[in-house]
C-alpha cells in the first residue's frame, strides 16, 4: 500500500469514527434521562451502564482472536459498526426501558466486535504513515464526533422535546458512516498486506500491558470528578458538561500532537504525556475553583495521549498476524483496570479526597518506568 493510499484509509476510518461518535456519544448524553422517562429506576440505569461497559470490554479478546484466525478484519469491523449504528436509532421506536436496555447492550456488543479488527486495520495502514501520526489523526477525528454528538442531540431535543425523535434523527449519520465504511473496504480489500514484520519480543508487549493497566487503574474518570464538583459546589451544573467538552477538545488536539511526537521519540512521548496528567487529580479535587480549569486541561491532554499513543504502541510491539488478539487483550486489560480503579477510587473518596489523590498519583507514576523500559528494549 502506497503512503498516499494509507493516509486515505486512515482518514476514511477517522471520518467513520467521527460520524459513529456523533451517534453513540450523542445517545449516551441523554440515554440516562430517556430510561428515567420510560420508568427505569436508578439501579437499572446503573446496572445497564456499568454492565454494558464490562460486557463490551470483556468480549474484545474473543473477537480479536477470531479476526486473526480468519483474517476477516473487514467482516468484524463492518458487522460491529452496523450493530452499533443501527441499534441506537432503534431506541426511538421502542416504548419500554427493557428494549432500550437491550439495545444499549447490543451497541456495546457492536463495539466489542469491531474495535480489535478496526485497530488492526489502522495499525497496518499506519506503518506506512507513522503509527503515532495515524492513530493521532484517527483519535482527533473521533473526538470531534464526541464533541458534536451531544451538541446535535441537545439541539434536536430542545427543538422537539421528543426523545424518540431525537434518537431517530441519529439514523442519518449512521447511514453516512456505513456508506463510508463500505467505500473504505472496497478500496482496501487486504490492509494486512501493507504491514511489515515486527521483531519486538513478546515479553515487551506483556510489560507494556502491565504499564497500561497501572495507568488505567490510577486515571480518574470524569463521573467521579463531576460528582465531587457538584457535592462541594465547586462548579454550577450547566458548566460541568461544558468543562467536559473542553477536555474532549484538548483530548483531540493532544492526541494529534503527541501522535506526531511518538513517531519521533517513541514511548518517551507516552511517558511525557502521562507525566503531564499526574497533577490533574490533585487540581481537579482541590477546593480552589481556580485550579479546576488547569486540572481539566491536564486531564484532557493526558486522556488524548492515552487514547492515541497507547493504541499506536501496540502496533510496534506485536506481529501482524497477532494484531487482532493483541488489541483485544489490550482493551480487555484496559476495561478491567478502568472498572476496578474507579470502583476503588469511589471507595477511597468516601474515606477522604486525599486518599484518591495519593492513590491516583502513585499508580500513574509507577507506569512511567515500565514504558521507559519498553522503549529501551525496543532500541536494543
Amino acid at each position: 500500500m502506497e503512503r498516499g493510499r494509507a493516509y486515505r484509509l486512515v482518514v476514511l476510518l477517522g471520518i467513520v469514527s467521527l460520524l459513529s461518535d456523533v451517534v453513540y456519544e450523542g445517545a449516551r448524553s441523554v440515554v440516562g434521562s430517556y430510561l428515567s422517562v420510560l420508568g427505569a429506576g436508578s439501579v437499572v440505569t446503573g446496572l445497564v451502564a456499568g454492565g454494558g461497559e464490562f460486557f463490551g470490554y470483556s468480549l474484545r479478546l474473543l473477537f480479536g482472536y477470531l479476526a486473526d484466525r480468519t483474517r476477516a478484519y473487514w467482516f468484524f469491523t463492518i458487522s460491529g459498526y452496523a450493530l452499533t449504528l443501527f441499534s441506537v436509532p432503534l431506541m426511538g421506536l421502542v416504548k419500554s426501558w427493557v428494549w432500550v436496555a437491550g439495545l444499549l447492550l447490543t451497541e456495546r456488543l457492536g463495539k466489542a466486535i469491531r474495535t480489535p479488527s478496526r485497530d488492526a486495520i489502522l495499525s497496518f495502514a499506519t506503518q506506512k504513515v507513522g503509527y503515532g501520526k495515524g492513530f493521532g489523526i484517527h483519535e482527533f477525528l473521533d473526538q470531534v464526533g464526541a464533541v458534536l454528538g451531544p451538541l446535535l442531540v441537545a439541539v434536536v431535543l430542545s427543538l422537539s422535546s421528543d426523545y424518540r425523535l431525537t434518537f431517530l434523527s441519529l439514523l442519518f449519520p449512521s447511514v453516512f458512516a456505513m456508506l463510508l465504511l463500505l467505500k473504505a473496504k472496497g478500496e482496501f480489500l487486504e490492509p494486512e498486506a501493507a504491514a511489515e514484520k515486527v521483531k519486538s519480543p513478546r515479553s515487551v508487549f506483556y510489560l507494556y500491558l502491565v504499564g497500561s493497566s497501572l495507568l488505567s487503574l490510577g486515571f480518574v474518570q470524569f463521573p467521579l470528578v463531576a460528582f465531587h464538583w457538584r457535592e462541594n459546589d465547586l462548579m454550577s451544573d450547566p458548566f460541568i458538561p461544558l468543562a467536559f467538552s473542553a477536555a474532549m477538545l484538548l483530548d483531540a488536539l493532544s492526541a494529534l500532537a503527541f501522535g506526531f511526537l511518538f513517531d519521533r521519540i517513541g514511548m518517551y512521548a507516552l511517558s511525557i504525556g502521562v507525566l503531564a496528567g499526574v497533577p490533574a487529580t490533585f487540581l481537579l479535587f482541590k477546593g480552589d475553583p481556580s485550579a479546576l480549569y488547569l486540572g481539566i486541561a491536564f486531564w484532557g491532554i493526558s486522556l488524548g495521549v492515552q487514547e492515541s499513543i497507547m493504541r499506536s504502541a501496540i502496533a510496534k510491539l506485536t506481529k501482524r498476524e497477532e494484531r487482532g488478539r493483541a488489541y483485544g487483550l489490550f482493551h480487555l486489560f484496559l476495561g478491567v483496570s478502568i472498572f476496578l480503579g474507579n470502583a476503588l477510587m469511589g471507595f477511597l473518596y468516601s474515606a477522604g479526597v486525599l486518599y484518591v489523590v495519593v492513590y491516583s498519583t502513585l499508580l500513574q507514576l509507577l507506569s512511567i518506568p515500565l514504558f521507559l523500559i519498553c522503549q529501551r528494549r525496543l532500541q536494543e
